[in-house]
C-alpha cells in the first residue's frame, strides 16, 4: 500500500479543563466585598501541570447578564498566556462530570495519511489524544481512525483502534454513507480540524493576534484532493463510467474533513444520486430541520439508510421507488432524479389523488413558492416547509365529497399574482375547517366563483343558528364522569346555544368556543349545583383540566365547595389539574403535634 497524501497537525489547544463549580459566591477577608466565581480545573499542554482558578464575573451592559471573565489568564507553573474569544480559543472544555461521554478527546497531534488499495483507498488519521476522567484527572493516549473506502463494493467502514498505558478500548466500528446517520460528530477528534483553534493559525502572546497558518491548511486540503479524485478515477475503472464531481464545501462548526467524507461514503451509495445538502453538514439540530422541510420521519430515515436496498438496485431512483412504494412513473423518475428527498412529498401525494396528472399537480402546489404565501400571507412567507397543512387540507376536502379536479382548482386558483385572490383562497380556507362535515358536502355543489360568498352567507347562518357538538363516544363518557360525595353534576355542551346562554349567564367568553371543540382542540365542561344552577366552566385540553372559572371569569379556588367538587371529579375522570384556578386541599395541623399523627 503506497502512501499517496499525508499531513501533520501538531497543535489544536494549549490548555483543557472542566467547570467544577459555578456561581459560588465569596467574599473577601481584606475588603469584606462578595463576588461570584466559576472554579475551573485546568491542564496545561505545554507543561503537563494542573491547575484550578477561580474566574470572577463582571457585571455585563445595560441590565445584561454578568459575564465571566475567563477570556485571558495564565499557567501559574509555566507562565504560559492563554487566550480564548467568541471566533478563537486555545482552551478546551470537556463537559461536566455527570454530562461528559466516553469518547470525549481532545488531539494533541494528528497525522493524516492516504494510502491505496486494490479495492480502494485508507484514510488513516494516527492521533495522540487527551482524556478527563470523571474525577477531574488528564491522561494522555494514542489511538487510530481508519476511514476504509471500498471502490468495488460500494462501501465505506469506520473503525477506530484504542491503545494505551492506561487502557484499552473495545474497538469501535460501523458504516457510513447513510445521510441522516451523523453518529460519527460524537465519537471523532477530527471535529478539532477548524479554524477556531491552533489547527490552522498561529496566535502572537504579545499582541493576542491570530493569523491562517497557510502551510498546515494547505497539506490536509492536499490529502482530501488526494482521495477525492483518487476515488473518482478508480471507481471509473472499475464500473466503466465517471462519478461526477464528489466536492462538497465542509462548512463551520464539523471540521474541514468530515463532511467531505461523509459525502464520499454517501455517494458511494448512491453514484447517479447529487451530493449531499448542505444543511447536513452543521450536526444534528440543522439536519433534523432539514428532515422537518421534507416531512421526513425516523421510519424514513431508516429506508435511506437501506444499504443493501440501494446496491442491489440498477439505479439510486429506483431503489427510492421500491423503498417508498412509490409508482414507477417518468414523472416521479424526473421528481427524484433532482432530489431524491422529496420521496416522502411525493408519496403522500399519490396516495391522496388516484390520477397521475392530478397527484403531480397536487405536488408542485404543496412543494412551491406560491403555496407558501397562500399559506401564511404574501408579505410574511416563513421558510418552513407547507406541504403537509396542503395535504391535510385537500384530505379534508376530498374526503367530502369534493372531486379531484376541484381541489385543485381551488387550491391553484390562489396561485394568481392578484392579492385579492389570496385573500380569498385563505379566507375559505379558513372558514372550511371552522366548519362541520356537513357543510363541506354541500360546498362541493358550488361553483368555485361563488364560494366565498356562499361560505361567508353559510357562517353567519351557522352562527346565529349554532351548530351541534358532538365530541367522540369515549370522551363524552369519561367526562360526563359524575362524582358520588356530592350533589354537583357535570355535563358536556351538545350545541353552540348552550355555549352562548352559558357565556351570557357567567359573563365570560366560554360562548366563542364552540370551533376549537369542532376542531377536536379542546373540550368545555359545564357544573352545576343541586338545585341545576351553573357554577362554573372547565375546559380540558390533552387530558389536561387547563381553566377552571367561576362568574365573571373568577376562579373555582374562590368557592370552597365548587374548589373540592373540581378536585374530585379530577380524580374520577383521569384528569390532570394543569391549572391555578384549582387550589389543592390542606389538611389542618395542631401546632405542637407531630404531622404524621394528624388524621383527616
Amino acid at each position: 500500500m503506497d502512501i499517496l497524501a499525508q499531513a501533520t497537525l501538531k497543535r489544536f489547544y494549549s490548555v483543557c479543563g472542566r467547570v467544577i463549580e459555578d456561581g459560588r459566591s465569596t467574599s473577601s477577608t481584606e475588603t469584606g466585598e462578595s463576588k461570584t466565581v466559576r472554579t475551573i480545573h485546568y491542564h496545561c499542554m505545554k507543561c503537563d501541570a494542573e491547575f484550578t482558578i477561580e474566574h470572577p464575573y463582571r457585571k455585563g451592559g445595560f441590565y445584561g447578564p454578568a459575564i465571566c471573565d475567563d477570556s485571558y489568564f495564565t499557567c501559574p507553573h509555566c507562565g504560559a498566556h492563554f487566550f480564548s474569544t467568541a471566533n478563537f480559543s486555545e482552551v478546551y472544555l470537556f463537559r461536566p462530570a455527570g454530562m461528559t461521554r466516553t469518547s470525549e478527546c481532545i488531539p494533541r497531534e494528528v497525522t493524516l495519511i492516504v494510502r491505496e488499495i486494490r479495492e480502494g483507498f485508507i484514510l488513516e488519521a494516527r492521533e495522540k489524544v487527551t482524556r478527563m476522567t470523571t474525577d477531574n484527572g488528564f491522561y494522555h493516549e494514542n489511538r487510530s481512525e481508519v476511514f476504509r473506502f471500498d471502490v468495488k463494493r460500494r462501501r465505506t467502514t469506520y473503525a477506530i483502534s484504542y491503545a494505551s498505558n492506561r487502557r484499552t478500548y473495545k474497538p469501535v466500528q460501523f458504516e457510513l454513507g447513510a445521510p441522516f446517520d451523523l453518529r460519527i460528530y460524537e465519537v471523532t477528534a477530527l471535529r478539532a480540524l477548524n479554524s477556531d483553534n491552533l489547527a490552522f493559525k498561529e496566535r502572537n502572546e504579545y499582541t493576542n493576534s491570530t493569523r491562517p497558518h497557510a502551510g498546515v491548511r494547505s497539506e490536509v486540503t492536499t490529502v482530501l484532493r488526494v482521495l477525492r479524485d483518487g476515488i473518482r478515477r478508480k471507481w471509473k475503472k472499475l464500473h466503466g463510467y465517471d462519478i461526477g464531481s464528489l466536492f462538497v464545501s465542509c462548512g463551520m462548526s464539523q471540521g474541514v474533513l468530515l463532511f467531505p467524507l461523509l459525502n464520499l461514503a454517501y455517494r458511494l451509495i448512491c453514484p447517479d444520486a447529487k451530493n449531499l445538502p448542505r444543511e447536513l453538514r452543521e450536526g444534528a439540530y440543522e439536519a433534523d430541520g432539514f428532515a422537518r422541510s421534507y416531512a421526513i420521519t425516523k421510519d424514513d430515515k431508516k429506508k435511506y439508510a437501506d444499504f443493501g436496498a440501494f446496491r442491489r438496485a440498477r439505479n439510486t431512483t429506483e431503489a427510492v421507488i421500491k423503498l417508498f412504494k412509490l409508482p414507477d412513473l417518468p414523472s416521479v423518475r424526473r421528481v427524484l432524479v433532482d432530489d431524491i428527498f422529496n420521496a416522502v412529498m411525493l408519496k403522500k401525494a399519490y396516495e391522496l389523488m388516484h390520477d397521475e396528472n392530478h397527484a403531480r399537480r397536487l405536488y408542485q402546489f404543496a412543494t412551491n413558492g406560491a403555496g407558501r404565501r397562500l399559506e401564511y400571507g404574501y408579505y410574511n412567507a416563513k421558510p418552513t416547509h407547507e406541504g403537509q397543512v396542503i395535504y391535510d387540507y385537500a384530505d379534508m376536502l376530498l374526503k367530502a365529497g369534493w372531486t379531484e379536479s376541484k381541489v385543485l382548482r381551488l387550491l391553484e386558483a390562489g396561485q394568481q399574482a392578484k392579492a385579492g385572490k389570496i385573500v380569498d383562497f385563505r379566507d375559505i380556507r379558513y372558514m372550511l375547517t371552522s366548519m362541520p362535515t356537513e357543510i363541506h358536502q354541500e360546498a362541493a355543489k358550488v361553483r368555485l366563483r361563488d364560494l366565498h360568498d356562499w361560505l361567508t352567507w353559510k357562517k353567519k347562518e351557522l352562527d346565529e343558528k349554532g351548530y351541534p357538538l358532538k365530541p367522540p363516544e369515549s370522551v363524552r363518557r369519561r367526562l360526563q364522569m359524575q362524582i358520588t360525595n356530592d350533589c354537583m353534576r357535570f355535563y358536556l355542551p351538545a350545541h353552540t346555544r348552550e355555549l352562548r346562554a352559558a357565556g351570557e349567564e357567567l359573563h365570560n367568553c366560554v360562548g366563542g368556543y364552540g370551533k376549537r371543540i369542532l376542531q377536536n382542540r379542546c373540550n368545555v365542561v359545564f357544573m352545576t349545583d343541586d338545585s341545576g344552577k351553573l357554577l362554573a366552566c372547565l375546559e380540558v385540553a390533552n387530558g389536561c383540566l387547563i381553566q377552571a372559572k367561576l362568574k365573571f371569569n373568577r376562579p373555582v379556588s374562590k368557592d370552597a365547595r365548587a374548589n373540592g367538587a373540581v378536585i374530585d371529579w379530577c380524580r374520577a375522570a383521569g384528569i390532570e389539574i394543569a391549572t391555578h384556578d384549582v387550589r389543592e386541599l390542606r389538611l389542618p395541623m395542631v401546632i405542637g403535634e407531630n404531622p404524621e399523627k394528624v388524621t383527616a
